[in-house]
């Protein structure tokens, strides 16, 4: 299967320069266009990609971390059916428990158990099934089955809990992990699938990580604060949780601490928010440490590391997350560089494979 590759676009302030950011994407060969699902921090996805489905042509078009707790399952299907009607065969979706979305309005972000429920409530609808749910019968009966089926529906696997039960599920799996935890993930994954009865050990993977890519250092630093903030709020809360180990942290626990408790849902992937602020205090030799399995670098670096994970994963498609611009780093030049400098180095690396 050929090594795909897809862009994610982050809110800019306009919906108009998210749909040209789309449009760029598919003038450069991407695969495939992905937008948020946050409420109060990006704008509203489903009005969005309509307007994409209409100004494109070929790319697939995503929705996604998306989740089933801030709206009503039946009310997803149909608004992902009515995607698929605007342009058939190229609507795709990552559903996951809730975050952003969830916390920026006092929400609690949905318990496993309850999402599997959900998720299996979509999935069922946009198959052409009847469904049970809430003690009702229900069945999407204004769309074309035809069309919904082509709906590819991935599960948002970020924790270990998360990851067994996507491997419960059987749908194809979206790990949003630095390279060297690629592995681990897939043997929880596949862990699951044991347990549900599934031994073939085949799972279809999108691998979703933030990337900036320049040969400017201070500039990726400013521009990819943000992402690396979230991402040791994130492992924090699991080693809180007893989810992961201290050593797994990759940061001292103190540092660690202080960015959890400074995230806020609100100020989500911004490069001025209180976590961002934290880390850019950091000095080189801790903040090289931060980013040393990231997709942050100069292209050549960027590539190696891409190269370096599909030697030990077996990966359908990267999904490059580019986050919102900067003063020294707009999104535009990212999705560019990694299209016309990345994307050849690691396919080049692919054909050479024996």
């Amino acid at each position: 299967m050929d090594l795909k590759f897809g862009v994610h676009v982050h809110n800019e302030g306009s919906v108009q320069k998210a749909i040209e950011q789309v449009q760029l994407a598919e003038e450069l060969g991407y695969d495939s266009a992905w937008v948020g699902d946050s409420q109060l921090i990006m704008p509203e996805p489903y009005a969005l990609l309509g307007a994409c489905a209409l100004k494109t042509k070929r790319i697939t078009l995503g929705m996604g971390v998306s989740n089933v707790g801030t709206r009503h399952p039946t009310v997803v299907a149909s608004g992902l059916a009515a995607l698929s009607d605007l342009a058939p065969g190229r609507v795709t979706a990552v559903m996951g428990v809730g975050g952003s979305s969830h916390g920026s309005v006092g929400m609690r972000q949905d318990r496993l158990a309850d999402f599997r429920v959900k998720f299996e409530v979509v999935a069922r609808l946009l198959q052409g099934d009847g469904v049970s749910h809430n003690g009702r019968d229900m069945k999407l009966v204004w769309s074309d089955p035809e069309h919904t089926r082509q709906i590819r529906l991935y599960v948002h696997a970020a924790g270990p809990k998360g990851q067994f039960q996507a491997g419960e599920m059987g749908f194809p799996v979206e790990l949003p992990l630095d390279a060297p935890e690629l592995p681990f993930a897939l043997e929880r994954v596949k862990a699951g699938a044991v347990k549900a009865g599934r031994t073939d050990g085949k799972f279809e993977v999108c691998w979703w990580r933030s990337v900036s890519t320049s040969a400017d250092s201070r500039a990726i630093k400013e521009h990819m604060a943000a992402s690396v903030s979230m991402g040791i709020a994130s492992r924090y809360r699991c080693f809180c949780k007893g989810a992961i180990r201290e050593e797994e942290l990759g940061v001292e626990m103190e540092l660690a601490r202080r960015v959890a408790e400074a995230y806020d849902p609100v100020e989500h992937a911004t490069s001025n928010s209180r976590a961002a602020r934290i880390v850019l205090e950091q000095p080189d030799e801790v903040w090289n440490e931060l980013i040393k399995s990231s997709l942050i670098g100069t292209p050549e670096e960027v590539a190696k590391r891409i190269r370096d994970a599909l030697a030990t994963t077996a990966i359908g498609e990267i999904v490059i997350s580019p986050r919102l611009s900067t003063k020294h780093m707009p999104v535009e030049a990212i999705i560019e560089t990694f299209a016309t400098k990345v994307r050849p180095l690691v396919l080049s690396g692919q054909n050479q494979k024996p």
